[in-house]
Order: structure tokens, then C-alpha cells, then sequence
């Protein structure tokens, strides 16, 4: 009588064993979809992220040590400031970033995803924006922006 119930655990067990294996193939797909540099035409920014782990050090910012990546504009009339990616999170077929600026005084979450194109999305989920600088003054950015692969 034992026989058949241990032979049903066992196979339920080998079962979960392989559902855990499939889980953790799509999640890694997940992930090193969004592990590279990507760069957004219309406000000259660079993004790179490494949601695996804290290996990128900012350039300029070394003392700040490893971090998940940085969002970088080339421009302050297009983007400005520096963005530290302090912590990733996976949020189903995208990734979330909570990010903070280089003078520590903002921080907000954004969410980055990949549309049927191949064109990454990068959307603002908080009520704090990106600005740029216009004249003397900090102007509101869009809370969208598109991105490219460029690695």
C-alpha cells in the first residue's frame, strides 16, 4: 500500500524539481535582457544596468563605490544630473529601479521594459521627474522615454 503513494510523491516532487528549473530559465532570460547600455536618442542619455548584481562604478563617482548602473546625459540642456540605480527589482516581463540623484536629493522608481520591437521603455512611476536645464532653471522632462540596445 505504501508503494503506489510514495511513487505519487516522488513523481510530484520530480515535477516541482522541473517547474522550478523552467522558472528560473525565464527569469534569467528576464534579466540578462536588461543587463547591457542603453541610450536614449532624444535627451543624448546613456543608461547602463547590470540587474544581476553591484558592478558598475560611475565614472566621477568612484568613491560612491558599485552600484546596479547609472542613467547619464551628455548634455544639461537635454538631461541633467547623474542617477544611481540603488536597487532592482523584477516586476513580471519588466524590471523596476529605484534610482537617487548624484546631490542625494531626489529619488524616485522608475520602470524600464521591452515592447515587441526591441525598443526599451523607460517610465517614471513616481512624482518626481527627470528635469533638464533651461536658462537658469530646472525644467520637467516627460516621464517617458525610449531607449535603444546598444551592446
Amino acid at each position: 500500500m505504501r508503494k503506489p503513494i510514495s511513487i505519487l510523491v516522488f513523481c510530484m516532487q520530480l515535477l516541482m524539481c522541473c517547474s522550478n528549473q523552467v522558472m528560473a530559465q525565464k527569469n534569467a532570460d528576464i534579466d540578462s535582457i536588461y543587463n547591457g547600455h542603453f541610450y536614449c536618442e532624444s535627451i543624448q542619455t546613456d543608461l547602463f544596468v547590470n540587474p544581476f548584481e553591484t558592478n558598475i562604478i560611475v565614472p566621477g563617482y568612484e568613491f560612491i563605490g558599485q552600484t546596479h548602473g547609472y542613467l547619464r546625459g551628455s548634455d544639461q540642456k537635454l538631461f541633467y544630473g547623474v542617477w544611481f540605480i540603488i536597487s532592482v527589482e523584477k516586476d513580471h516581463r519588466a524590471i523596476k529601479l529605484r534610482i537617487t540623484n548624484d546631490t542625494g536629493a531626489d529619488s524616485q522608481t522608475v520602470r524600464l521594459y521591452r515592447d515587441e520591437n526591441a525598443e526599451f521603455h523607460l517610465s517614471t512611476l513616481s512624482h518626481n521627474h527627470f528635469t533638464r536645464v533651461v536658462g537658469r532653471k530646472l525644467q520637467k522632462l516627460p516621464s517617458h522615454f525610449v531607449f535603444k540596445r546598444l551592446d
